[in-house]
């Protein structure tokens, strides 16, 4: 959805055909007061009071710019519209509450005698649309110009979906419109991230054990400080799932290093002798997203969102395990960092001592 707020000066008592002036005006009678603000990290919104009281809104009007530093992209970012809130105030905004300050400048144009009258109003352009209309008081299009600001609500940095146009479409009717519109649903996206960034060969170090005649355990911890799992959502469906399965399916085991030895990891027995699955050894893996820790993005929250139960992989039974469920009203345009999930596994007796490795697959669903 995107947000336009428009200003529609009407100048009149100017004429020039052919090149030649008919009427003038004495623009002395004018005055312009500007400056610059900031729309602070985690807020969307800054409101501004002038030194000079506005006399007449129906004489004045406002131009806004924005700008934003390299690490900001996305259009609820740096993406603000500006309005004439009433004599004293001026009202700046954005799409997203995002975690970088946004700097704006601003000039207000406001003259005393019969220079311009303004109208001015806000239109929406849905998501799905590329142009929208709103209705005005009558106007002479040849003497009449339009002013707009917008802002969006799109994470994405696709501003050819925010810049909009304004124009009058006739005497009574204002129209804006986009380059495109948004086409897609935004991004919801899993990652292993660490200080610098993306991890590219994230693994999970289980607990040591020696060689038994029993059966025994091995724990470990999925997600810590150097390794945290991190699901960014920017799209428009606030619903997803986290869930987390072997990449090789339910055929797959803990393979040896170097060693033709191996254990599974979903055997439907609990205990570690091999049951009735497809292949001939024992072993299972049990997750426990319920041990897990959430923080958020700065600016957002962990709000309705649900770590899983502890729970066994079971070939064919239970293929996959949910770590993380987001509901309807999870926050949007931000992400959350997951870690110290609970592992554990069992280890069949007499197992040949050799290093082990299991590769594993997270998947985010919206639904």
């Amino acid at each position: 959805m995107l947000k336009v707020v428009l200003v529609l000066s009407l100048f009149f008592g100017i004429f020039m055909p052919s090149g030649q002036v008919y009427a003038t005006i004495d623009w002395t009678a004018c005055r312009t007061e500007g400056g610059s603000t900031t729309i602070a990290a985690d807020n969307s919104s800054k409101d501004v009071t002038l030194t000079t009281a506005i006399t007449d809104v129906g004489k004045a009007f406002l131009l806004v710019d924005s700008s934003g530093t390299s690490a900001v992209s996305g259009g609820d970012d740096h993406m603000v519209s500006g309005y004439i809130a009433n004599t004293t105030t001026l009202t700046f905004q954005r799409g997203a509450a995002s975690a970088t300050a946004v700097p704006v400048s601003y000039s207000v144009i406001e003259c005393f005698n019969n220079e311009f009258s303004a109208q001015r109003g806000e239109i929406i352009i849905a998501a799905s649309a590329t142009n929208n209309t709103a209705a005005i008081n009558t106007v002479d299009t040849a003497k009449s110009i339009v002013l707009v600001s917008a802002r969006t609500n799109d994470a994405a940095n696709d501003e050819t979906s925010a810049l909009v146009n304004g124009r009058l479409t006739d005497s009574v009717t204002v129209g804006v419109s986009r380059n495109s519109a948004v086409v897609n649903a935004g991004s919801l996206t899993i990652d292993i991230v660490d200080a610098d960034g993306v991890v590219d060969n994230p693994f999970i170090i289980m607990d040591k054990t020696n060689f038994s005649f029993n059966e025994q355990n091995s724990t470990g911890v999925f997600g810590d400080s150097k390794q945290r799992i991190r699901i960014e959502n920017n799209s428009t469906n606030p619903q997803w799932n986290l869930i987390l399965a072997a990449s090789d399916g339910s055929d797959a085991v803990w393979n040896g290093v170097k060693v033709e030895v191996s254990y599974d990891f979903n055997d439907p027995n609990a205990s570690t002798q091999d049951g009735n699955d497809a292949d001939k050894v024992g072993g299972q893996l049990t997750i426990n997203p319920a041990k897990g820790n959430l923080t958020a993005k700065k600016g957002c929250e962990v709000k309705d969102l649900t770590l899983g139960s502890e729970a066994s992989f079971s070939e064919e039974k239970n293929d996959n395990i949910t770590l993380l469920t987001a509901g309807a009203n999870a926050e949007r345009q931000c992400y959350w960092d997951l870690t110290d999930i609970g592992l554990s596994q069992t280890i069949p007796s007499e197992q040949p001592a050799a290093n082990y490795v299991i590769d594993l697959m997270l998947t985010v669903v919206s639904f």
